[in-house]
């Protein structure tokens, strides 16, 4: 099952370095092409209001924040401008028909969170990283995506960098793969 599940899902996860708020390249690749292990350090701010997850959305913070705490990790917690960034990702990957860490626009998931809010001003350091996946049936469940990433070595990385607090989970679905279940989570941390 384990090869089924690697071979139907097409990952990709980023961890930002500083100096690459440009342009990174994106596309379609398999589990783990698309991969950056590196770090970002940069400055940011906050905003706060109340926020609605669908149960998809929660199951995979839930799902995540299990494994964080099987290492001694704090748990990340849904924050608003992440949540924003992953939603519109996932159903603009889903609207345009592509699955990349680039919008459709060449943004990078970092200049991405930053447009929608989580922004670097006003914070001593600012760090993101990014999963995304794709899978169909009982492959693209929220289930099936967070066991898929804490089985490819760079997407676990991501998922258990101690330094996150923040998250956001966007979850689309339609006419790309044949109604593939396309997922975004982002992660951020910002320190004053």
């Amino acid at each position: 099952m384990k090869k089924a599940l690697v071979a139907a899902l097409i990952l990709a996860a980023l961890i930002v370095p500083a100096s690459a708020l440009a342009k990174v390249n994106g596309g379609q690749s398999p589990i783990g092409a698309l991969v950056r292990s590196q770090t970002t350090f940069l400055a940011a701010t906050t905003t706060t209001t109340s926020l609605q997850l669908s149960a998809k959305e929660q199951l995979v913070i839930d799902l995540i924040n299990r494994e964080r705490a099987k290492y001694g990790l704090q748990p990340v917690r849904a924050q608003l401008a992440l949540m924003k960034a992953a939603r519109a990702h996932s159903a603009e990957m889903v609207q345009k028909r592509y699955f990349s860490h680039n919008s459709y626009n060449g943004d990078t998931f970092a200049q991405r969170d930053v447009r929608y809010g989580y922004a670097r001003t006003g914070f001593s350091s600012w760090a993101a990283g990014e999963n995304i996946a794709w899978g169909q049936g009982l492959l693209g469940t929220p289930q099936a995506i967070v066991d898929a990433w804490m089985h490819s070595t760079v997407h676990r990385q991501v998922i258990l960098t101690a330094k996150y607090r923040d998250c956001g989970v966007g979850i689309a679905s339609g006419s790309y793969k044949s109604g593939a279940f396309l997922f975004t989570l982002d992660f951020g941390s910002r320190t004053k």
